[in-house]
């Protein structure tokens, strides 16, 4: 599948092509469900449980100044707070609750992925969209298994894309930004494609107002918890994980490192200098695709988040998460196949350090195993492949596909 025009389709073919697909995604939500009750989840999950725990005993201010590994944006904090509390006062397991917000947010990305691309590719390649992300074993696990709130990250960031270029509500689509920024940081590498993707001026103005909205939680955390705030929420770079061109060279400089002593050193030098680039990558393309007008639909979006995993010097497996949306939203067979490859890598990773079955539990306590490295790399290469696979998509269907669906909106 291409971006391609509107497939107009009436009520009797709507309801032949989605008559069984749309139950079969419902049920792999349901699956979610499944393993978010019969498992505990990985190392973020117990960290989670730890923040809340600090939170409601000492304060959100507190926890900041105390802990450099809480890096995440406040209200999460309060977030995990409150999850912790009402476990307690339900005499439930905090790791449940926490994912059940997270397994409800994979349930909107299928809503919104079965509406837009049934807009500009038919209701059938809509719904077969929706299958892919239902059934998809990295959404899966990383929901339902992982224990962080990648999910809700991912739903809000796609919401904001969605508003912008298919509804042509920039407003709305920055208030969405600034609430996927409270969940993550992460998002702060999407928004200049969907601040691209807001209009002319007046467009962009509201974007940004918009998402200037969610800079107050970060106002009050700051205020109240000094500069540790900032410490944390922008010293996390990642896990030096074997993984990208990263992870090639930091085995490379570990061997180097008996001849040349300074080697590891000039590796993770070049690691910080990435992320420099990364950011400015995220910002250049966005740039190219204004000034040539090229570009300037679903595909930028998709494109940066492409980026964000090709060229990260650090790495978090639920990263995977963020990436299969945009691409399905773009193009079916790429997603399908980074769907199936991207599973088998993020399965064979909590496999590699599970400590229980039953319930559920993966302790990361080192880098990945060579056979999940393979993987790891092969799902990279995948990725570099749809990045040029869709980089080359043709532009004018591509427009055609985005207004005709705005026009519908």
């Amino acid at each position: 599948m291409t971006v391609g025009t509107r497939v107009t389709d009436d009520g009797a073919t709507l309801r032949a092509s989605t008559g069984w697909m749309l139950p079969v995604a419902g049920v792999g939500i349901l699956v979610r469900v499944a393993v978010c009750l019969l498992s505990t989840g990985s190392n973020d999950i117990r960290t989670w449980e730890r923040f809340g725990r600090a939170v409601r005993e000492a304060g959100l201010a507190a926890l900041y100044q105390s802990d450099p590994l809480f890096n995440h944006p406040p209200l999460m904090g309060l977030y995990s707070a409150a999850v912790g509390g009402l476990a307690d006062g339900l005499d439930l397991t905090f790791p449940v609750l926490f994912k059940l917000p997270m397994v409800a947010a994979d349930g909107l990305v299928l809503l919104l992925l079965y509406r837009s691309v049934s807009r500009s590719e038919g209701p059938g390649t809509g719904a077969r969209a929706a299958v892919v992300w239902a059934w998809a074993p990295a959404a899966i696990l990383i929901t339902a298994f992982h224990g962080n709130t990648d999910a809700l990250c991912t739903a809000l960031t796609l919401s904001s894309a969605l508003v912008v270029v298919r509804c042509k509500r920039p407003f709305a689509g920055g208030l969405l930004m600034g609430a996927a920024l409270n969940v993550k940081l992460i998002p702060v590498l999407v928004a200049p494609a969907v601040f691209a993707l807001a209009g002319g001026r007046r467009g962009m103005t509201r974007f940004v107002a918009g998402t200037a909205v969610g800079a107050l939680p970060f106002a009050v955390a700051l205020a109240a918890g000094g500069m540790p705030v900032l410490r944390n929420l922008l010293g996390w770079s990642g896990t030096p994980e074997l993984w990208g061109v990263f992870g090639v060279l930091r085995p490379i400089g570990h061997r180097l490192s008996e001849a040349y002593p300074s080697a590891p050193a000039v590796v993770e030098g070049l690691a910080g200098v990435a992320r420099y680039v990364l950011l400015g990558a995220v910002v250049a393309l966005p740039l190219h695709a204004r000034v040539t007008g090229r570009r300037l639909d679903v595909r930028l979006p998709a494109l940066v988040t492409l980026l964000f995993l090709l060229l990260a010097s650090g790495f978090g497996i639920q990263y995977v998460h963020y990436v299969l949306p945009f691409v399905l939203l773009v193009d079916l067979a790429g997603g399908a196949v980074l769907a199936g490859i991207s599973g088998v890598f993020v399965a064979a990773a909590y496999g590699a350090f599970m400590v229980s079955w039953l319930p559920m539990e993966s302790l990361h306590t080192g880098r990945f195993p060579i056979p999940v490295a393979l993987l790891g790399a092969l799902t990279w290469l995948v990725l570099a492949a749809l990045f040029v696979r869709i980089w080359r998509l043709p532009t004018a269907s591509a427009e055609q596909a985005s207004g005709a669906a705005a026009s519908k909106a």
